[in-house]
């Protein structure tokens, strides 16, 4: 319904537009497999986590490049400071 009186991109675009946004980062980055395995199954875990559909609803948000692309830095950085103990 909100999608025909809004023109709300429905989950499944959403998902599959934020999914794209990811192949182009890990192209450009020459991420790994893992890495991009790692970034999307959080990403599903985050959206698997919503209650309810008016709270799936709410969310709007299509994770942009530049957003996978901080998660990516975080995610590196993170495993680099693991690695240095």
């Amino acid at each position: 319904m909100k999608y025909l009186l809004l023109g709300a991109t429905s989950l499944d675009e959403r998902m599959r537009r934020s999914r794209d946004h990811l192949k182009t980062v890990a192209r450009d980055e020459d991420m790994s497999f893992q890495d991009y395995e790692q970034l999307w199954d959080g990403y599903l875990r985050a959206a698997k986590t919503q209650i309810g559909f008016v709270a799936a609803t709410r969310n709007v948000q299509v994770i942009s490049k530049e957003q996978w692309r901080d998660w990516y830095r975080r995610l590196t950085e993170k495993r680099g400071g693991m690695e240095l103990f």
